[in-house]
């Protein structure tokens, strides 16, 4: 059975095509916010470290007067973002309480909350020694979309576009709805690989029916065009953190939606 000869003789971008297109296109957006949200929720905080003897870490703000005593300054940044002044045995905070020519690691930071409230950075402490797992996640992220787009394609031609597509939305819900209450870094990072898997399909599956459904004439406009979902989806992403600065609240923001297209079952 020629099926391009079908479509060329029934029409192949009529009403029923414009609609299914369309209705498949739409769960790509989600795909490129779902993409870009660790731009936003793992946006890297500038940091210094905390200085026990002059702040509470509850009210510690990045700048403080007495950080020219306490704290060294960078080449790079305004503070040292790992090491501090050592301490004399007076306990106080004045500007003899510091070994200025002495300096120190330390294990707990202050973060420059003008740009984001809080982040994943912030939130376990992806700084200093453990900087190098703030770049490893993005790297896992797509790994994952290295296996989601073998797995997405077995399953695909195996069950159907339609079911790999809707079992792929409940999937990237669940992990992405799931990482916004992650406990630790190793929680977020293995469900945000998971995401990535079957993130992936929200988009190939889609493409591949689009291109199935309609004329050979308009593959090509077809395929163009579903990129320009994800991209949409992607500037959205960007839209975000304008309003909302806390990155759990973000997470959950991006992964909600995604529940829309649950509908689709129907």
């Amino acid at each position: 059975m020629d099926v391009d000869a079908i479509l060329e003789r029934i029409g192949g971008w009529g009403r029923y095509q414009k609609v299914l297109y369309v209705l498949a296109a739409l769960p790509s957006i989600v795909g490129g916010m779902v993409t870009l949200a660790y731009s936003w929720t793992a946006f890297f905080m500038e940091h210094r470290c905390l200085v026990e003897e002059c702040e509470d870490p509850s009210n510690a703000t990045y700048d403080a007067p007495f950080l020219r005593w306490s704290t060294p300054a960078d080449a790079d940044h305004t503070w040292s973002r790992c090491q501090r002044y050592r301490p004399t045995s007076d306990g106080g905070c004045t500007n003899t309480s510091f070994f200025t020519n002495q300096t120190e690691s330390c294990s707990r930071w202050v973060y420059d909350k003008s740009v984001m409230k809080s982040t994943v950075v912030s939130e376990f402490n992806l700084v200093c020694d453990r900087e190098t797992l703030w770049p490893l996640e993005n790297s896992l992220y797509f790994v994952g979309v290295a296996v989601g787009s073998v797995l997405g394609g077995a399953l695909a031609d195996r069950y159907g576009r339609r079911f790999t597509l809707l079992l792929c939305v409940v999937m990237t819900a669940a992990a992405s709805t799931a990482g916004a209450f992650s406990p630790n870094y190793g929680t977020f990072a293995t469900l945000r690989f998971f995401v990535a898997v079957f993130q992936y399909p929200l988009f190939a599956a889609p493409f591949v029916l689009s291109t199935e459904i309609t004329s050979v004439e308009m593959r090509a406009a077809c395929g163009i065009m579903m990129n320009a979902f994800f991209a949409i989806g992607e500037a959205l992403a960007g839209v975000i953190p304008i309003f909302e600065k806390d990155w759990s609240t973000m997470q959950l923001i991006f992964s909600i939606p995604i529940l829309v297209f649950c509908s689709y079952w129907l």
